[in-house]
């Protein structure tokens, strides 16, 4: 809330951008005012830099031949996400970034999925798009909270994320500056999403009780 400048970003402590990064997203939002939020590509890297794989964030480029706003505004309401997540620490509109009602994990007891309705809330008042370039190292840390926490959740614990999650999306939806007919199609996607998600948990639970085994193993 202290920043002042027009454009503000996130940085992991054990990240790394590229020298251009910063650059080329500012020209993104130079390019187009609709744009509250814009993001690269993403390298991981492990402990020791040696670099890993890319993951690439296609799916929200800013190229109109890649679909419609509307349509790449609903991958910002799936849960579980997507890759899209990775945004989370791109290059914001500060002025819509502190106009959001919900702050980052805000009401959520998971680490898993905290960057979901913060990027909603921004999908709901302009884009977010991406451009086909690296421009963030991202560590694969397997000392961090988020991956020791992944390793001890038990499916009741995906349970209430999934719910808790979905709860905020529809908070967000609530209070979003769209019209009714934009809104309902977010809402088939979070509801969809919870009702195939928690039916998909409670099988694979039953299942593991009276099988010990995992779904799809052998």
């Amino acid at each position: 809330a202290q920043a002042t400048a027009p454009l503000f970003m996130w940085m992991a402590a054990d990240d790394i951008c590229e020298p251009d990064m910063l650059g080329a997203l500012v020209a993104v939002h130079d390019q187009d005012p609709g744009v509250v939020l814009a993001t690269t590509d993403v390298l991981y890297v492990d402990t020791d830099g040696t670099h890993l794989e890319v993951t690439h964030l296609d799916t929200i480029r800013a190229d109109p031949a890649g679909g419609l706003w509307p349509d790449k505004r609903r991958r910002f309401f799936r849960n579980p996400a997507s890759n899209i997540l990775y945004a989370i620490y791109g290059l914001y509109r500060r002025e819509t970034l502190v106009s959001l009602k919900l702050g980052f994990g805000e009401g959520l007891r998971y680490e898993a999925g905290l960057e979901i309705p913060l990027l909603a809330q921004m999908a709901c008042r302009g884009k977010i798009v991406s451009i086909a370039a690296v421009g963030k190292h991202n560590r694969n840390n397997l000392d961090s909270v988020y991956y020791r926490e992944q390793t001890a959740m038990r499916p009741w614990h995906r349970l209430d994320n999934l719910i808790d999650i979905s709860r905020k999306l529809y908070t967000v939806l609530a209070g979003a500056p769209l019209t009714l007919a934009e809104k309902w199609p977010l809402y088939a996607t979070v509801t969809r999403d919870m009702v195939f998600g928690a039916t998909r948990l409670t099988l694979g639970s039953l299942y593991r009780a009276v099988t010990g085994k995992q779904i799809g193993s052998a």
